[in-house]
């Protein structure tokens, strides 16, 4: 019987600990260092594919979701979006796990004793070094009693960055930020803040991160391999990371039987190709050194309607924002 260490149980490795506590043909435990790096109050997700994993282990996710937002306002403009649920991340991550005994302790080096060793960090801790565009987040939880409403979300998109206003529950709000540059964070956040009239700051963190994608991922080193944001699992574009972090899980769970080699080709296979992970992140790295083209642009909208949030006539004055801005 093959036994498994998977370390951190954010989304990608929560998720593999319940499909492997499902199956009696592995040997498996779960470590968490218990520190939750930013974002953890909720997120955004394409709803049709976590919707699917998570009937995948009996679970649904019209149970872990906030709130439906049908309206997003991006620099201004407009837009009617779908396909996007804002879970409820904690409720979520306890779901997960709630058939695994998760124990509480930071690992600096692989463990022997295990036949694999599966880095769900987030940071790669585990495997090695990330490459990529180090990028920069704060983000916070707070009361607006001038916007109640759960159905809009904002959006501010900057050179190098973007702010963002999620809804939880009615008048609490997810806001952040996240930046190439760590000193225009703040500023990208304070704005933000200011738009949607906070009267009243909950909670803040803030994390680094690197932008990629899995094709420049470290992606196995002898028994370890990496998962989620681990494995670049993030996309660069829109920033999601919980339904590509999730699908990774499921694919190196799919492929136990086969070995290492067969996830981490077909990984890059679905996220870095299907996906359109290697697109977005060569558009990303050309709009923040203002090199965008209108083939760029055309591009772009081909990767954002993967995520299914917005139509295409959305996403074309997306796009033309973003050259103006470029």
């Amino acid at each position: 019987m093959k036994k498994i260490l998977v370390v951190g149980c954010g989304p990608a490795g929560a998720y593999l600990t319940a499909l492997l506590s499902q199956d009696t043909s592995f040997a498996f435990k779960a470590v968490d260092d218990g520190v939750k790096n930013g974002h953890f109050c909720a997120w955004g997700v394409s709803e049709d594919i976590v919707d699917r994993l998570l009937r995948d282990i009996g679970l649904k996710l019209e149970d872990l979701t906030i709130a439906k937002p049908k309206t997003a306002i991006v620099n201004k403009t407009r837009l009617h979006i779908k396909n996007l649920a804002i879970v409820d991340k904690p409720k979520m991550l306890k779901e997960l796990v709630k058939e695994t005994r998760v124990l509480n302790m930071h690992l600096r080096d692989v463990p022997s004793g295990y036949d694999l060793v599966v880095d769900a960090t987030g940071s790669a801790e585990l495997i090695g070094e990330k490459k990529g565009a180090p990028a920069h987040t704060v983000q916070y939880r707070v009361w607006s009693d001038t916007y109640a409403e759960n159905s809009v979300v904002f959006i501010d998109v900057a050179r190098g960055g973007y702010a963002w206003a999620f809804p939880l529950e009615p008048g609490y709000w997810h806001v952040g930020a996240i930046h190439v540059y760590e000193s225009r964070v703040q500023a990208l956040a304070n704005t933000m803040l200011e738009k949607l009239r906070a009267e009243k700051v909950l909670c803040k963190c803030s994390c680094h991160m690197t932008l990629s994608t899995p094709s420049q991922a470290r992606l196995v080193k002898g028994n370890v391999v990496a998962i989620g944001a681990s494995a670049n699992c993030v996309n660069p574009l829109s920033g999601e990371g919980i339904a590509p972090s999730m699908l990774s899980a499921k694919i190196l769970y799919d492929s136990l039987a086969r070995g290492v080699k067969d996830y981490e080709r077909r990984l890059k296979l679905k996220v870095a190709k299907e996906m359109k992970f290697d697109e977005a992140y060569s558009i990303l790295t050309k709009f923040v050194e203002s090199k965008l083209t209108p083939l760029d642009l055309l591009s772009s909208i081909k990767v954002l309607r993967l995520n299914r949030y917005v139509n295409s006539i959305g996403l074309a004055k997306l796009a033309m924002k973003a050259l103006a801005i470029a």
